[in-house]
């Protein structure tokens, strides 16, 4: 790989326990130098949600340029969540109006759950740069996500992991992306990192 073919271009942290979005300005870049970008991240939430079990998560949402339009996110994709009475399998699908689901992260409602233990990560690559495909110009992404969490009850865990790939109808030259999660806030401990990797690369 070439020397200097890989940018660290942002990270955001949560601070508190009420951080409504984590946003990433890519209006002073050149989009175009780059072949693509990958943003990781460890995700806490605040969400005291006591659902049953194997349920028991929120999502995370990512959406580009601050669009939130359910039909501009097309997807193909699986979320797979294990418990310890089996497992169930979720087809990806968008957020109304606010962007595209990549991943979950614990609530902190069960019974030994806390924002120390209860975490998700999430993988995502973006290739805002086509030029290969017949949809030339839109935003093509790949995510990768999970998280396993214990205190459900007594000798219990429920986990889950989620795949998927999407891209977004959309011709605009990328200028921002934003995570956000669907029904909590993000807490103290979330880390998001965004990543260039340039043509060069």
């Amino acid at each position: 790989m070439a020397n200097n073919a890989v940018d660290h271009l942002s990270t955001a942290t949560a601070t508190g326990s009420y951080t409504s979005t984590i946003n990433f300005d890519l209006s002073s870049i050149t989009v175009t130098d780059y072949r693509f970008f990958k943003v990781v991240g460890t995700v806490r939430s605040n969400w005291n949600n006591t659902p049953s079990r194997g349920n028991g998560h929120d999502f995370i949402i990512q959406k580009f340029n601050d669009d939130a339009t359910t039909s501009n996110y097309a997807f193909g994709g699986l979320f797979v969540d294990g418990n310890a009475t089996g497992k169930s399998f979720t087809y990806y699908n968008t957020a109304d109006g606010k962007g595209q689901y990549i991943g979950r992260c614990p609530s902190v409602g069960k019974t030994n759950n806390n924002q120390t233990a209860a975490w998700g990560l999430f993988e995502s690559y973006i290739q805002a740069n086509n030029t290969d495909w017949d949809t030339v110009g839109y935003v093509h992404c790949t995510a990768t996500g999970g998280n396993q969490s214990d205190g459900f009850n007594s000798g219990s865990y429920d986990n889950n992991i989620s795949r998927g790939s999407f891209w977004w109808h959309n011709t605009a030259v990328l200028t921002k992306i934003t995570y956000d999660l669907v029904n909590s806030y993000f807490t103290a401990g979330t880390k998001i990192s965004l990543y260039g990797f340039k043509n060069t690369a």
